[in-house]
């Protein structure tokens, strides 16, 4: 499925859709040249919104809260898996040392449970439910777009959501039936996602949405951005309510209790979903029926109209035409460069920045949801603030988006591997917070190579390569999900303190190969365009 950047307008660089969208730009209200003049109105604080009719009034409105809700019933319960899982284990490691610790179940202190054994099984587990998750979503995302297509983006938002509230059921039914039902069982919780997808589907389906029943571009892309935003707004608060949720017990005892906000909050999307918020697919039908081909329109009474190829072209073909102006090895270099820099960034996000410092900083997992909390802002701030305005001053002084974007790539690289290589060394919890912040810089990379392919390719071809790339990201938290485990294993089995931090060193190797791959693509583009450069003036010469 696409991405949340593959709806947003073409027209505009994809980091900078809030601050440089004009106002009024696709306004097709008409007025009467009598009618009087209608006194300027004060631009307003917030952003508005208009939908082709008033009952889809509320759309973005919902299209917020649906993000909203679902992003914080993940974060409330997001390091809580992770300590339900450790207790999961602490009590075996307990019950086979024969432990009387193992009569306390689950409720084992915290502390007790940070030996290397409990970690490397903790970091395997949640590694291959992550893999599991991911893999049924690839395979789900394919016959979803097909069914929003046809029978509606309503029907895939509700399985979508669906999906969720059976995967929280899955987690609190074996949580509290363990040790009687097997850790093992928890893979199966990933296994819905191929009746809903992941959040990427539920995204692309409230863009769909949007562009049905929304006509001014420039709106669509505030929008767009207003709702991805909310998935950080809900990370700058929930991991702490998170946190105070999994300790009531004052020793880290209680991850059900925020498996089952988390099941009540998907209940929640799923009722707001179904019952709230309209379907919009007979708009985007109407509209595709209305003449849009000039040529057609001019063609004399009685004349027919050319007949429809006769054959769709493939997918490789398709792809192959888009990027002509990209060229198939430029195509291949940057989405090698998502691919690498997706695989390092989700190992740090969803493992590393919440197991490392547990482990090398003998820290609590509560403790540990104060950085996902710390990074919510970050990334609010760096995502709505610091990356437009770099985007805009770097198009200004290169000339291009295109080179703006271009240079906020190789920067984003530079931060990534920088950052990760500070967190692997960090020895103190200051070092860790402070290595944490340069990393955070960089996380724009993604997002930068996507715009940076936008901008280089037609209009009106964006969608099937963004898809394709779309590919490329989601195979990059697979590789996240079975590498983190195996590299942790490897620095904690190794007896050397610093390679604790082996996998952020891997993460940071596999940023400096991003980097390489835009660099290649860079200097290749530019010769390119000195080839041309050259040829207009040779044949210029030769005309005069």
């Amino acid at each position: 499925m696409p991405q949340q950047s593959h709806s947003v307008s073409e027209e505009e660089p994809l980091l900078s859709r809030r601050q440089n969208l004009p106002q009024n730009e696709d306004d097709t209200t008409s007025r009467s040249p009598n009618a009087p003049e209608e006194p300027p109105k004060k631009p307003s604080k917030w952003p508005t919104f208009t939908t082709i009719h008033p009952r889809y009034r509320f759309i973005p409105f919902l299209g917020c809260l649906i993000i909203l809700i679902n992003e914080s019933e993940y974060f409330i319960k997001q390091v809580a898996t992770m300590r339900a899982i450790e207790a999961m284990y602490c009590y075996e490691h307990y019950l086979a040392l024969g432990s009387p610790l193992a009569d306390l179940g689950k409720r084992i202190p915290e502390r007790l449970c940070k030996s290397e054994s409990i970690q490397k099984q903790l970091a395997g587990t949640a590694g291959g439910i992550m893999f599991v998750r991911m893999l049924s979503a690839i395979v789900g995302a394919v016959p979803l777009g097909w069914l929003a297509d046809r029978w509606g983006r309503k029907v895939v938002l509700v399985l979508h959501k669906v999906n969720v509230t059976i995967t929280c059921t899955a987690w609190l039914v074996l949580y509290l039936g363990f040790p009687k039902v097997p850790i093992w069982t928890l893979y199966l919780s990933g296994i819905p996602g191929l009746i809903g997808g992941n959040y990427d589907v539920g995204l692309a389906m409230l863009f769909a949405a949007y562009t049905d029943v929304m006509p001014s571009a420039t709106e669509r892309a505030s929008l767009f951005f207003l709702t991805t935003s909310m998935q950080y707004l809900a990370q700058t608060f929930c991991p702490t309510i998170g946190a105070f949720l999994m300790n009531l017990d004052g020793h880290g005892g209680t991850p059900q209790v925020n498996l089952a906000v988390s099941l009540s909050l998907t209940v929640i999307t799923v009722l707001v979903t179904a019952f709230l918020f309209p379907e919009t697919l007979h708009e985007s039908k109407k509209a595709s029926k209305l003449p849009t081909d000039p040529e057609n329109s001019r063609r004399p009474s009685g004349t027919e109209p050319s007949p429809p190829p006769s054959k769709k072209p493939s997918l490789l073909t398709s792809v192959t035409e888009a990027v002509s102006n990209l060229g198939l090895l430029n195509l291949f270099l940057l989405s090698l460069s998502i691919l690498l820099s997706a695989s390092g960034i989700k190992s740090i996000d969803w493992f590393a920045l919440i197991q490392y410092p547990v482990i090398k900083l003998s820290w609590s997992f509560p403790l540990a949801s104060s950085i996902v909390s710390l990074s919510g802002i970050l990334m609010l701030l760096h995502f709505s603030l610091f990356l437009p305005f770099l985007n805009r001053l770097a198009a200004r002084r290169l000339g291009s988006a295109g080179k703006g974007h271009f240079a906020i790539m190789m920067g984003s690289a530079t931060f990534l591997s920088v950052g990760a290589t500070l967190i692997g060394f960090s020895g103190s919890s200051a070092a860790f917070v402070g290595a944490v912040v340069v990393y955070l810089f960089g996380e724009g990379l993604p997002t930068a190579t996507q715009a940076y392919i936008v901008s280089l390719i037609e209009k009106d071809k964006v969608a099937r390569v963004m898809t394709t790339l779309s590919i490329t990201s989601i195979g990059g938290k697979l590789v996240a999900s079975v590498l983190f485990p195996k590299v942790l294993a490897l620095g904690l089995d190794s007896g050397v303190p610093v390679l604790v931090g082996l996998p952020l060193f891997v993460s940071a190797g596999m940023f400096v190969v991003s980097a390489v791959c835009v660099s290649v693509v860079g200097v290749r583009m530019g010769l390119a365009g000195r080839e041309k450069v050259d040829e207009g003036e040779g044949d210029g010469g030769s005309a005069s």
